[in-house]
């Protein structure tokens, strides 16, 4: 926990805030659960950055609810407008990750294992964690859930980048960004998961791989053509890799 909130404290000074909320991310795809209960633990598989200091980061695209400053690992239910009522149609859960005031940063949870069962999609895993047992929202928000994982539960699977899934009609500059991440690209059936790994290969600076279409397979879990093909412009020519 002690590195999480370095990493945080270092973000709010740092020009290289994508950089550093993508390293967020995939400590908390890697390292993190949350205790929802006792007895009932949810493992992130999928989220997304939502990052909105008032200053060098605005990013419009983010609610800046009340619940979602100076919060740091409680959860926040997204809301109809500026009412206290929870979206049952088409809300999400989000964990604040803010540890002052004047500062907005949640991360919207898109998909996770809770216990043993995966859940795809925010409103899906909303749903199921009120109901886990059913339980006031009031009362969720109100403790703090997030917590280290035991050791050997810790994951070392790649972890992959991408733009956000509709951040919002105001998002402006911030809505190409690569402020989602997951884990388990092969396993699950994220949506958009292709352009994902897109995302992904743009960010390379060089691939020493060999095969695209085989890394391709080995990441995604089946193969594409325009994936291999776009991976392959990255490819260090025969002679480098030898090296």
């Amino acid at each position: 926990m002690e590195k999480l909130h370095k990493l945080i404290q270092t973000l709010q000074a740092s020009p290289q805030k994508v950089k550093l909320l993508q390293e967020i991310n995939s400590q908390l795809l890697s390292r993190f659960r949350l205790k929802i209960t006792e007895g009932i633990f949810l493992y992130p598989l999928e989220v997304e950055a939502y990052y909105n200091d008032g200053d060098q980061f605005e990013d419009s695209s983010c609610h800046c609810h009340a619940l979602q400053y100076d919060r740091f690992g409680k959860l926040y239910f997204h809301r109809l407008g500026a009412t206290d009522t929870i979206d049952k149609n088409r809300g999400g859960t989000d964990l604040c990750l803010s540890t002052r005031n004047g500062l907005c940063y949640s991360i919207l949870i898109r998909s996770a294992k809770i216990n043993d069962q995966v859940i795809i999609g925010p409103h899906r895993v909303a749903k199921k964690i009120l109901n886990q047992p059913p339980t006031p929202h009031s009362e969720l928000e109100n403790k703090e859930v997030l917590e280290v994982s035991p050791e050997n539960e810790w994951t070392s699977g790649p972890i992959f980048h991408g733009e956000r899934i509709r951040p919002g009609k105001n998002a402006g500059r911030y809505r190409k960004l690569n402020l989602r991440s997951l884990t388990g690209l092969k396993e699950y059936k994220f949506k958009d998961k292709e352009n994902v790994l897109l995302s992904h290969i743009h960010s390379l600076e060089k691939w020493e791989g060999e095969n695209p279409e085989e890394q391709i397979k080995e990441w995604l879990g089946y193969k594409s053509k325009s994936l291999a093909e776009a991976l392959n412009r990255y490819r260090l020519p025969a002679t480098q890799t030898a090296h």
